[in-house]
């Protein structure tokens, strides 16, 4: 889940729920690798692929020797993803192209020869107990295979999940499971912690969160709780939806939609949910938007005030590089200096460089989403009202997709792919206010075609792999025209804190 923030706020939210390896003395009946967490790392720095190999066996052992799994070993590796997931992958790579690597990091993407061979390689080692192994020839995310598997054998085991992101601790969340989350400590980059290995207390996690959430009042049940959390999460942007301008993580959006659920709570006296049976109820759907819709403005000004402040504060950090930013100087000279220096300064570019966010946000008041709209989809802001035809029919097709993503996503995270087909084809979501409006003629969540037939390996390579990677595509694998490659593009940063975290405009592939 690409959530950048989640996983520091709930750990200084609830800090007891990370155990240090040394004080962990729990047996453990299984042991589950979501082998990508740990494929990355173990490949970082080396160009010899056969020592990538035993580096990743190697620690793969190390970890086993430590948890010292009963009954089973499961390990996951990313097979093909459904094509929602593969337009993040496709950005991400594109957005890290032009990065200088010792070796190329894309080879970690089913159907390359490197994964073909590590499938080999990982499958004729030997483990000390029984083990399960799902390569990368099978389709799924690695985190899916694992949580469908626990869905299938749901018993009292100890269950321990390598590999910690904010994506894996919400599906932990929906098990009923016993699991714990392990990662190496140096991926949390928090004090006081000294072991090697710290896990994560999935049950603990969900009893703060349901006591957090209750507040006396809430009468659904613990699970129910849990799951209406983990959807309101969904808001604040993953892989899957695009967060809209006024909720964002980092200007306290969770903390503000979990404010309105608890207004929906209150009105229906304790039994309001947005997660019903494993499916999004749509009358409380609507009423939810409905109330955010009428706090936009309101929250969209609180966050154009901390981004003002924060604005001015690394305006003088950089004040030197900032000018020649501005009157379009060359940045080369800075180099000269310290590399680091233009590096850290562009990071912070969404937060320095405001000036289309202010052309868009100058007047709440007066047809700010209209603005929004010419920018994101026109590149400009000179909004028209002779425009006001072309536009709502452009409004409606984007808040329907956007809809389509809250469906899709509340499927995938609990029951299974609803197609592996779909996904959300724009940069940026819409207004609160035009999906409210949307949704007020909207009477059925069944808008998207089933499809369970996952694409095959070759056709992701072609979708994901930018041009500097074309040699990993197999020799007789044809890529698509050269126009779906720009090896330039525009990133779209609007609202967003760093650099990183604008999201590359690239053609869109038909399949």
């Amino acid at each position: 889940m690409g959530i950048p923030v989640y996983f520091k706020n709930i750990i200084n939210n609830y800090n007891d729920i990370l155990i240090q390896q040394d004080l962990f003395n729990i047996k453990i009946n299984n042991l589950f690798f979501d082998l990508n967490c740990l494929i990355h790392p173990c490949c970082h720095g080396l160009t010899d692929e056969q020592e990538m190999f035993d580096n990743i066996y190697n620690n793969m052992i190390k970890i086993i020797n430590i948890i010292n799994p009963k009954d089973l070993i499961y390990i996951a590796i990313d097979g093909v993803c459904p094509r929602s997931k593969i337009e993040q992958q496709k950005y991400r790579r594109f957005r890290s192209a032009n990065e200088h690597k010792l070796w190329d990091t894309n080879a970690i993407s089913p159907g390359t020869k490197f994964m073909n061979d590590l499938n080999i390689f990982l499958k004729n080692k030997s483990y000390p107990i029984k083990t399960i192994f799902s390569d990368s020839s099978k389709a799924g995310e690695g985190e899916h295979k694992i949580m469908q598997y626990l869905k299938l054998n749901n018993n009292n085991d100890i269950n321990i999940v390598h590999g910690l992101d904010a994506d894996l601790i919400m599906l932990s969340l929906i098990k009923n499971n016993n699991i714990y989350l392990l990662r190496e400590r140096t991926e949390y980059n928090i004090e006081g912690l000294n072991s090697e290995y710290v896990y994560l207390d999935i049950n603990l996690l969900k009893k703060y969160l349901v006591k957090d959430i209750k507040k006396g009042f809430v009468k659904l049940s613990k699970q129910n709780i849990i799951n209406d959390y983990i959807f309101l999460c969904f808001f604040i942007g993953n892989d899957f939806i695009h967060n809209t301008p006024c909720i964002n993580i980092r200007y306290g959006g969770l903390d503000n939609l979990l404010k309105i659920y608890n207004l929906l709570q209150e009105e229906h006296a304790g039994i309001f949910y947005l997660i019903h049976n494993n499916k999004l109820d749509l009358p409380n759907f609507k009423k939810l938007i409905h109330k955010l819709s009428l706090e936009e403005n309101k929250l969209l000004e609180n966050i154009l005030n901390i981004r003002s402040n924060q604005h001015k504060k690394f305006k003088n950090i950089y004040h030197d590089i900032y000018h020649s930013y501005f009157n379009n100087e060359c940045l080369d000279k800075y180099n000269i200096y310290d590399k680091e220096y233009e590096r850290d300064f562009m990071n912070h570019i969404p937060i320095i460089d405001r000036r289309n966010e202010i052309k868009i946000f100058n007047d709440l008041d007066i047809n700010w989403n209209r603005r929004y709209y010419m920018f994101q989809i026109n590149n400009h802001h000179n909004y028209n009202p002779s425009y006001d035809d072309i536009l709502e029919i452009q409004i409606n097709d984007i808040c329907k997709n956007y809809l389509e993503s809250f469906i899709w996503t509340t499927n995938y995270y609990f029951e299974d792919c609803l197609s592996w087909k779909w996904f959300y084809k724009y940069h940026f979501a819409p207004s609160v206010k035009d999906f409210n409006n949307y949704l007020l003629n909207i009477n059925d969540l069944n808008i998207i075609e089933m499809d369970n037939v996952p694409l095959k390996s070759i056709e992701q390579l072609r979708l994901i792999l930018p041009e500097k990677s074309f040699n990993l595509l197999p020799k007789n694998v044809k890529k698509y025209p050269d126009y779906y490659y720009p090896k330039s593009f525009k990133t779209n940063y609007i609202m967003k804190r760093y650099y990183w975290e604008g999201h590359p405009i690239l053609p869109e592939i038909i399949i």
